[in-house]
């Protein structure tokens, strides 16, 4: 039992070090998985070796798989082949998506539109904005529904760092508690988990993760097809959305794997199938799974 406590935060820090060494994705995984790997073979103590071996299972057991990026660079689309079962016979595995995108959008809707919703009728955000952002007057958030209107919302949020801060402390912990939730209901799938996380950097949150997935994009691209998807927002407001989150240039430097998006839809679908056959064959089955059982298997003397 001790063992298992001491191999909680050296899963971590193994998985810090994905982000800290001035190495390639490759290499970083072959190092990580071999110097542990040796020092399971070569330690005499039994103790030693649960430790390590507890350790390697932790950092990559039912770790989910990071997909981020920033607004309109194409990240809900390379997700999207994830979503649906593998029609390719060599794809012997599944896959599931949580959508932090579409949950910070439920947790928005009135209460009474999530009745026996669960977790959304116990975890929603609609009646703290409201208090916050004004429902009367100038400051009117709603729609003629009653629903918040996040046109509205965005507007008053990218303006004003300050209220964008508040926003996020209404709404980000909510967030993070349903995806723990989506997380841990998912682990009795037997899938490999994919969470689609825009804010993942900012949150801190590398070390959930397996392997991150960053969606590279130029930014004269990205200004573009956020003005042809967001047709009622100026340009100013698109400028204001982009400028407002982390610089695209540092989330590709602390990625694991980095997706090309400068080519056409029908480019990253490709791309996003290929990968999704890597993710299935490769990172569901890593050499950490390998090195675990054999030091395992030489803790009992099998070996």
């Amino acid at each position: 039992m001790l063992s298992l406590f001491l191999s909680l935060p050296l899963s971590i820090l193994l998985q810090r070090l994905r982000h800290i060494l001035p190495l390639p994705s490759l290499l970083k995984t072959l190092f990580l998985s071999v110097a542990p790997a040796l020092l399971l073979w070569y330690l005499d103590d039994n103790n030693c070796r649960y430790f390590i071996t507890t350790a390697l299972i932790l950092r990559i057991a039912k770790r989910p798989i990071g997909v981020t990026s920033n607004i309109s660079c194409g990240k809900s689309t390379f997700v999207s082949p994830f979503k649906s079962s593998p029609t390719d016979s060599s794809l012997t595995g599944s896959t599931k998506v949580i959508d932090l995108d579409a949950i910070a959008h439920k947790i928005l809707l009135p209460p009474s539109l999530h009745a026996w919703k669960f977790p959304y009728n116990f975890i929603n955000s609609y009646g703290p904005i409201l208090s916050t952002f004004g429902k009367n007057g100038d400051t009117n958030i709603l729609n003629n529904d009653g629903t918040i209107n996040r046109t509205k919302l965005g507007g008053i949020i990218f303006s004003d760092p300050e209220k964008r801060r508040k926003l996020n402390k209404l709404t980000h912990p909510k967030i993070r508690t349903i995806m723990i939730l989506e997380i841990l209901l998912s682990t009795f799938l037997g899938s490999v988990l994919i969470i689609d996380i825009p804010l993942l950097f900012e949150s801190h949150l590398q070390f959930m993760f397996s392997s991150i997935y960053v969606i590279s994009l130029e930014p004269e691209e990205q200004l573009k097809r956020l003005k042809n998807r967001n047709k009622e927002l100026k340009e100013k407001e698109c400028k204001e959305r982009i400028e407002s989150q982390m610089k695209l240039t540092k989330k590709i430097s602390l990625a694991d794997h980095v997706i090309d998006n400068n080519g056409s839809e029908s480019d990253l679908l490709n791309v996003a199938l290929k990968t999704k056959k890597y993710i299935i064959d490769v990172e569901r089955f890593g050499m950490e799974w390998v090195w675990g059982f054999l030091g395992l298997l030489k803790s009992f003397g099998y070996v």
